[in-house]
């Protein structure tokens, strides 16, 4: 009977022991799995974050195209008068040069060229000064021209909603008479515009006292 409980006792202490063993193995090779499965978890973060991180700076390269993109937008809100200012300096300044430009010899078309550019008020002006000018010409009149090159242009005033705008274009002429020696002279001339049906017109072209 002693002999038979002490088998037993042994079969059941080796049978612990085994499951022991076995409960030891399970453990290990599952907390194994567990720590590989959380390295691969923080590299998938950790990746995670590289393109997070990566979409962010091309989000901040997009923002900075945007930004770019949105300068000239947020120009255009100030761009149209800079261009318009732009725009009509050039025409003022060309305005000048042509309609500064005279000789005796090409029957004014130094002004009546120039009548598109022109308000309805300043080409009835033009009008009458061409025909007045033409009246009064002698055909064996000595020969008379001038030059002028525009230097430069600065804007006085610019009013969009107004429609009205002045300019003036500092000039450099060149006055010949005859067989006299050509005259050089600095004058200023100012240059108003109006917004005519929709479009800038040129209404006056005032001369200043030469300097």
């Amino acid at each position: 009977m002693n002999k038979n409980l002490k088998i037993v006792f042994i079969i059941v202490a080796a049978l612990t022991v085994i499951l022991t063993i076995v409960a030891l193995v399970v453990a290990f090779l599952t907390a194994d799995k567990k720590g590989s499965n959380q390295n691969t978890n923080v590299t998938i973060t950790n990746e995670g974050q590289a393109t997070n991180a990566t979409s962010n700076n091309t989000n901040a390269g997009n923002t900075g195209n945007e930004n770019t993109n949105t300068s000239p937008t947020n120009t255009a809100g100030t761009e149209p008068a800079t261009t318009l200012e732009s725009s009509l300096k050039t025409t003022a300044s060309n305005f000048t040069e042509r309609f500064g430009s005279y000789s005796n010899d090409s029957d004014y078309e130094n002004i009546s060229k120039l009548m598109i550019y022109m308000s309805e008020s300043m080409q009835k002006w033009a009008d009458h000064y061409i025909k007045e000018q033409q009246a009064a010409s002698l055909p064996d009149a000595e020969y008379y021209g001038i030059t002028t090159k525009a230097l430069s242009t600065k804007t006085i005033s610019l009013d969009e909603d107004k429609g009205t705008a002045e300019f003036t274009v500092s000039t450099q002429r060149r006055e010949t008479a005859g067989s006299q020696e050509a005259k050089v002279f600095y004058q200023d001339v100012t240059i108003k515009f109006i917004k005519e049906s929709g479009s800038w017109k040129v209404n006056e072209a005032l001369w200043q006292t030469v300097q």
